[in-house]
């Protein structure tokens, strides 16, 4: 979960969306020298980015989730119907810990870029010419 509270961090999750913004855009001028060179086979892949990424993010939430509370069952079980002071602690951490399962293991997708747009625009120009293929 400390993870998941350190990407949540408002300056290390922009860092993180500037970082797989910037990956978008690096993909975005390979894919045009791609498009240069290839042009009968043409296409983009930032589409594909996008839907990996939040699949990724999203992926990686309900892994979490999903061991967190495997393991949080299984704690409850073994402390349940015990008298201790020990006991009692352990299973109030354990309720404390559920009920904040939803608010810490999360990642904000909040500022990855998705728009198409022209796919000339802000771009260097593409330093490749087409080359004469042999067919």
């Amino acid at each position: 979960m400390a993870v998941f509270e350190y990407f949540n961090i408002d300056e290390v999750n922009d860092c993180l969306v500037l970082i797989l913004n910037n990956v978008r855009q690096q993909y975005r001028i390979a894919n045009r020298a791609w498009n240069l060179q290839h042009p009968d086979q043409a296409f983009d892949v930032r589409p594909i980015w996008d839907l990996w990424v939040r699949h990724h993010f999203s992926e990686m939430v309900t892994y979490t989730r999903t061991r967190i509370t495997y393991w949080l069952d299984r704690l409850d079980s073994r402390w349940t119907g015990i008298s201790t002071f020990t006991a009692t602690r352990a299973l109030q951490d354990v309720q404390r810990i559920r009920n904040r399962l939803n608010t810490i293991v999360r990642l904000s997708t909040d500022g990855l870029a998705s728009d198409i747009g022209d796919d000339s625009a802000n771009d260097p120009p593409a330093q490749i010419e087409p080359t004469d293929r042999e067919e």
